[in-house]
């Protein structure tokens, strides 16, 4: 639903961990884009908009890799740079036939006031939990009236 508000090429196949894929590189075009990002820096904010490269699986059509940058620099939060790679892996579970395509690596570079910042995350071990409830209902219990005291306001009559 968001291809139109970005444009696309290819660029032929390359190898990546074993697996033959598509490169395809891509730019959000910011004057239709609906989705983007948003960076602020104390009381000043400006729109990311995004290109970058995608490796896509020919066998099964999943992305093997994928990395995005800023389409261009936000002198107006100082920021020069902002990259981020994902490179993605099956992973399978004891408790289930099906695997998952979850991140592997993930590493995000950012150029801000002057000084670069990353942050790298590697992701192993990952272990699969289920969570369980019940629900027990029961139909209202009727709200129980008490009767009215009599009303002294009249006072009695001798």
């Amino acid at each position: 639903s968001y291809q139109s508000q970005s444009t696309f090429r290819y660029l032929g196949r390359q190898m990546i961990d074993g697996r033959e894929t598509y490169v395809i590189a891509f730019a959000q075009i910011p004057q239709k884009a609906k989705l983007f990002g948003m960076f602020r820096s104390g009381d000043k904010s400006a729109p990311t908009f995004e290109q970058g490269l995608a490796w896509i699986d020919v066998q099964n059509d999943r992305i093997v890799r994928l990395r995005t940058d800023l389409l261009r620099p936000l002198p107006e939060v100082r920021l020069a740079k902002e990259s981020t790679q994902i490179d993605y892996q099956d992973v399978h579970f004891k408790q289930g036939a099906q695997g998952f395509w979850l991140p592997r690596d993930v590493s995000v570079t950012v150029a801000w006031r002057g000084k670069t910042l990353r942050n790298v995350h590697h992701y192993s071990d990952f272990r699969i939990f289920n969570v369980g409830h019940t629900e027990r209902t029961k139909e209202p219990e009727q709200a129980k009236v008490s009767p009215k005291a009599p009303d002294d306001s009249q006072g009695s009559h001798n």
